[in-house]
């Protein structure tokens, strides 16, 4: 059964989302994609579709989770310019670590 586009989106970002709170909790290592899919709620082939291997998945949840700690970093940092240190104390800090 095909999905639609929107859905599709839901469902990358919803593994994103899954893999980035069990990877950060015990490691790549200590996570399998299956475990992931159930966490999102898919199937472990639904993953498959979206990611060729738990490295591309790893990849992709990381530059996940940075670019929304950029963001939110400079949505706070307002009109000027956030400095290297604030990207990475927002990048190490519990709040990203909980999302």
């Amino acid at each position: 059964m095909r999905v639609s586009k929107e859905k599709a989106a839901e469902n990358r970002h919803a593994l994103l989302q899954a893999a980035s709170r069990l990877f950060r909790k015990r490691g790549i290592d200590g996570v399998g994609v299956a475990e992931v899919a159930k966490e999102a709620g898919l199937t472990h082939g639904a993953l498959y579709a979206h990611f060729s291997s738990k490295d591309e998945l790893a990849a992709a949840a990381f530059s996940h989770g940075f670019a929304g700690n950029m963001a939110d970093t400079r949505a706070w940092a307002g009109d000027r310019s956030p400095t290297f240190e604030e990207y990475l104390a927002g990048y190490l800090s519990a709040d990203m670590r909980d999302r």
